[in-house]
């Protein structure tokens, strides 16, 4: 009877080893990321516009995002705002407005904390606001395992509940992945300073935000 069933256990184990490995279940190939290039541009005396009219080039699911990474833009642009500033890093230095292009790392800066340029979408895919942190400039503290910056200092940009992002039949801005959205924007944007973090003032823009997807 042992016989018997060292027999039975031999032959199972051969017929496993002949058995196919369970086929695993196959791996979706991960999209395509697409690219748009972005374009804005100054309708009223304050608001934002694209740096020598060069666009953007962003990308994102959700919200579009253009940050120096992935082959997206390091997003400079133009920003009028009568809004006085004062910044303590590379150097102390203030201004009564903002004026021309920003955008970007300070010459100097020694870390790669961003500078970065979001579009944010609803849920339902309509516009909903931008946020731009700029003119970034960070010093390098501690290294090693817990490294931290010993200096970041930089400004955020924001629509208010007040902004509005409206198509030109001033119906809410709905992002087509495959058509060209023009988007008019207006109303109250904050700007912060980080660090420390002071809300240093708000305007009303005036501006079109022109999104147009990149054929691949």
């Amino acid at each position: 009877m042992r016989r018997f069933w060292i027999i039975l256990l031999a032959i199972a184990a051969a017929m496993a080893m002949t058995l196919p490995a369970a086929a695993k279940k196959p791996t979706k190939p991960s999209p395509d990321p697409t690219f748009y290039q972005v374009t804005l541009a100054l309708t009223g005396e304050e608001g934002l516009g694209t740096c020598d009219e060069e666009p953007l080039v962003m990308t994102g699911d959700g919200a579009l995002v253009a940050d120096g990474n992935g082959d997206t833009s390091i997003p400079r642009l133009v920003l009028q705002a009568d809004i006085p500033w004062s910044r303590t890093n590379p150097e102390v230095v203030s201004g009564d407005r903002f004026d021309g292009c920003h955008g970007g790392s300070l010459e100097g800066s020694e870390s790669d904390v961003p500078s970065y340029f979001l579009i944010h979408q609803d849920r339902t895919g309509h516009l909903s606001n931008i946020l731009w942190a700029f003119d970034v400039y960070a010093e390098e503290g501690t290294k090693g395992k817990n490294k931290t910056l010993a200096v970041k200092e930089y400004f955020r940009l924001w629509g208010t509940e007040n902004a509005s992002f409206l198509d030109d039949s001033d119906n809410l801005c709905s992002l087509n992945p495959a058509e060209t959205t023009t988007c008019h924007v207006r109303g109250e944007f904050e700007i912060w300073h980080y660090y420390p973090i002071e809300r240093i003032g708000a305007t009303d823009f005036e501006f079109t935000l022109t999104i147009k997807p990149i054929e691949s």
